[in-house]
């Protein structure tokens, strides 16, 4: 946002009657602004800049880059930037911003580094689906996407609990499809991860209040709700991936 606020005030600069260095100094304030609107996509702008340029800036162009800039090119970039602001006007009100708000979970880790909401190297030892569904998470929390964020919250916790189970479960013994409660019934009947109660008392809540219910077409997060869900899948993540090392 901050950057079209800049590129607003420098653009009455290029309608006024600015003192330039000198000629290189004009070129190069020129070509900033143009390269703004390249960049943010204001492309009939853009378009209409290929025209006028080379015809409305003919002196400014013929002047060496250690001249002083002559009244005839400062009317001429005047007139040019004049020529330009209907359609930049006209374009820029089609661009919409979206204000972040704060939110309970810290918003610059949720954008960028959602990785540090957990414990100290837990993220790091998720398989990539996990990591890219909860960064997926993180973003649409911060944009207030609440149910879609429990989405990916809830598939990246069922991903990493198949990460514990083919782990602990011999492959010879995989299930078929891989999947929540059938994971969890079969390592409960592994007297060898009886040690285990408690993760998995975990997971089978979750999945009872929380991912079953998703599912249903009727169900809706608030940004409370999933933030919530967020934490306790946190807890129980860090937990199955600290247990990895087992």
């Amino acid at each position: 946002m901050y950057t079209f606020y800049t590129f607003g005030w420098d653009y009455h600069m290029l309608i006024s009657d600015r003192h330039y260095e000198n000629v290189k100094s004009a070129k190069e304030f020129l070509d900033k602004n143009i390269g703004f609107i390249n960049k943010s996509g204001l492309d009939v702008t853009a378009q209409v800049i290929k025209s006028e340029k080379s015809k409305s800036l003919k002196n400014l162009y013929l002047q060496k880059n250690d001249e002083a800039v002559s009244e005839v090119s400062v009317k001429e970039i005047i007139d040019f930037a004049i020529a330009i602001e209907k359609t930049v006007d006209a374009e820029l009100r089609l661009k919409h911003s979206f204000v972040l708000t704060n939110k309970r979970l810290d918003l610059t880790k949720l954008l960028d580094n959602v990785g540090a909401l957990f414990g100290d190297g837990v993220f790091n030892r998720m398989s990539y689906l996990s990591q890219k569904d909860f960064q997926e998470a993180g973003k649409c929390v911060a944009f207030e996407m609440p149910t879609a964020a429990a989405f990916h919250i809830l598939r990246a916790t069922e991903e990493t609990l198949r990460q514990f189970y083919r782990k602990k479960i011999p492959k010879k013994n995989h299930n078929s499809v891989l999947l929540w409660k059938p994971m969890i019934e079969q390592m409960r009947t592994n007297p060898k991860l009886r040690s285990y109660k408690t993760l998995l008392d975990s997971y089978d809540n979750i999945r009872f209040n929380f991912r079953n219910p998703t599912s249903h077409p009727d169900m809706f997060y608030t940004l409370d709700t999933v933030q919530d869900l967020f934490l306790l899948c946190i807890e129980a993540n860090s937990r199955v991936i600290n247990a990895l090392k087992d």
